[in-house]
């Protein structure tokens, strides 16, 4: 047996959809049995006409919505939406519209604790620039086109650095050289 295998072992999955069940109050079923794997560093799209559930499904992913039966996890742990492993860029941009870009970019990390003031604005900054809005750090949201402001928003949870990025449409706002 060589003393190296050609390939890496198996890995945890980062996200886990065990079997779940969902229908509105209305009772229109949406998923039933539904199961999902994604293995870290792997892009899952999940494509479909409007209505469909994606929006759905990425909300019950995220935690903002809860199944009827089965299981969510991330890194095998239950999924809620407060964990800073889980990162969603909304359709249209959530910004606070009394926050400067910086400050939308580094509100969450502010709330996770995990960095100094400087060290959440260095990071803030790196992910503006990343999105290339370096230059409107100090514009409020209403002083942004829409698609800027989605740039905003893309960055503010890429600077949490999330284990799982869920994006609901994100680059719909963009034009093509941003989305590139």
């Amino acid at each position: 047996m060589p003393d190296s295998l050609p390939y890496a072992p198996l890995q945890a999955d980062a996200l886990t959809v065990d079997a779940i069940s969902f229908s509105y109050p209305n009772g229109h079923r949406v998923f039933n049995a539904f199961s999902l794997n994604a293995k870290p560093g792997e892009f899952v799209a999940i494509l479909g006409p409007s209505g469909c559930g994606k929006t759905t499904l990425l909300n019950l992913l995220s935690g903002f919505q809860q199944p009827q039966s089965g299981q969510i996890s991330i890194n095998q742990t239950a999924v809620r939406p407060e964990r800073s492993e889980l990162g969603y860029v909304f359709q249209a941009p959530q910004l606070f519209p009394w926050l400067s870009a910086l400050e939308n970019v580094r509100f969450g990390l502010r709330m996770t604790a995990q960095l100094n003031e400087d060290q959440q604005r260095a990071q803030a900054l790196q992910y503006l620039r990343l999105v290339g809005l370096e230059s409107a750090a100090q514009r409020l949201p209403h002083q942004l086109s829409g698609g800027m402001q989605q740039r905003v928003s893309l960055a503010r949870t890429l600077a949490l650095e999330p284990s799982v990025l869920l994006m609901d449409e994100p680059f719909a706002a963009l034009d093509a050289i941003s989305r590139n």
